[in-house]
Order: structure tokens, then C-alpha cells, then sequence
């Protein structure tokens, strides 16, 4: 019996180490739980974005999600890691959940506009980018999001904006380097051009659309 009992301490114990790292994981592929965009966008989705969302994380969040029905972050968490998966009804339930819960939590906001920029329902995108930025203007994602919706939407100038307000905030976001390398590309300026995109690629040297645009 003492035997079995510590063998139990030591699998909850894997347990905990095991969301502790997913948690981790989440908030590091880009600005607390922030979804990886590559499918309208071109960029590089990494491996710990593939990692993220797979089905055995996603029921690791939702066993999260259960013990903890209150907290709004949770949700954020378990909706990006949906996002990932492509099973985007399920994370814009959760984000709506989490800003329920939450009506100033600027992350789920801009995580939500991600997926609907994914969706390509691109007004409410921007409607959700411009209230992650209403409730906190420092929050550099969101400056890359709603970027990207205004080069989706030939708005090139405020799109331009945006990209340099994102690498301001992080001068190490390869994302924003490549899609400011995009813009320009797209307007024939191929000098800064190629400066973004070799910026990019010393940022996120495992990552190949950077390189491709490039060439």
C-alpha cells in the first residue's frame, strides 16, 4: 500500500511537470498563447507550434480548463492551442469564454482576431486587434496581427505602420521582419526587402520561408 502510494505521488508529480512545461511551451510561441498565423501568411509554422496542438496537449488543457472553470487564462491557453490545430469553431468558444470571464484581457482579443484573420472574416479581425490595443497599446502581437489584416487588405501605408510599432516593441520577432519584408517585396522595394528578410533569418535560422522569399 505505501508502495502504491508513492508510485501515485510520483505519476502526479509527472503530471504537474508535464502541464508546467506545456504552459511554458504555450507562452512562448509568441506573446502568452498567441497562435501561430502561417496559414494565411506564408510564415514558418516551428515545431513547437506542431508540438503544441496536439491532441495529447489539447486534453492536458482541457483537464486544466475543468479543474479551473474561472480562470480566464486557461481558456486563452486551450483556444491557442486549438487555434494551432486548425479546429477553429472550438478556439474562438474558448476566446469568447476567456473575454466572457475577462472582458480586458487584451491577449484573447488579439487571439481571437487571429483566428478569424485565419477564417478570413478580416473586419473582425480588425475589430478584435483594435481592442487588444485599446486595453493594452504596448502589446506587440497585436500591432503584427493587425498589420497583416491591412496588408491583406492593400492598406500598405497603416500595414507598414503597424510592422515597424511590432519591431519596435520586439526587435527580435522574426515574424514581423518577414511580413515588413513582404510589404516591401510587394512594392518592389527588394533592398529593404532583403534586409528584412535576412533579419529574419538570423532571428529564426531554422525556419525556410524567410529564405525563400529572399531568393
Amino acid at each position: 500500500m505505501r508502495r502504491s502510494r508513492i508510485i501515485l505521488k510520483r505519476r502526479n508529480g509527472r503530471r504537474r511537470a508535464t502541464a508546467l512545461a506545456l504552459v511554458l511551451t504555450i507562452a512562448a510561441l509568441g506573446g502568452c498563447a498567441s497562435i501561430n498565423s502561417s496559414a494565411t501568411t506564408g510564415a514558418p509554422e516551428s515545431e513547437d507550434a506542431l508540438y503544441a496542438g496536439s491532441p495529447a496537449n489539447i486534453a492536458s488543457l482541457t483537464d486544466v480548463v475543468r479543474r479551473n472553470p474561472q480562470d480566464p487564462q486557461a481558456y486563452n491557453m486551450r483556444g491557442s492551442v486549438l487555434g494551432q490545430a486548425g479546429r477553429y469553431p472550438e478556439a474562438l468558444a474558448d476566446f469568447n469564454k476567456a473575454i466572457g470571464i475577462d472582458p480586458n484581457y487584451a491577449q484573447a482579443y488579439a487571439n481571437r482576431g487571429l483566428v478569424y484573420r485565419q477564417s478570413g472574416k478580416l473586419d473582425l479581425a480588425l475589430a478584435d486587434y483594435n481592442k487588444a490595443l485599446s486595453i493594452d497599446p504596448g502589446y506587440g502581437p497585436a500591432y503584427l496581427g493587425r498589420g497583416m489584416v491591412y496588408r491583406q487588405q492593400k492598406k500598405l501605408m497603416v500595414a507598414l505602420q503597424d510592422f515597424n510599432k511590432a519591431i519596435t516593441l520586439r526587435p527580435d520577432n522574426a515574424q514581423a521582419y518577414y511580413n515588413r519584408g513582404l510589404l516591401y517585396q510587394s512594392q518592389h522595394q527588394h533592398g529593404f526587402a532583403i534586409d528584412d528578410f535576412s533579419t529574419a533569418i538570423g532571428l529564426a535560422q531554422q525556419e525556410a520561408a524567410p529564405y525563400i522569399a529572399r531568393a
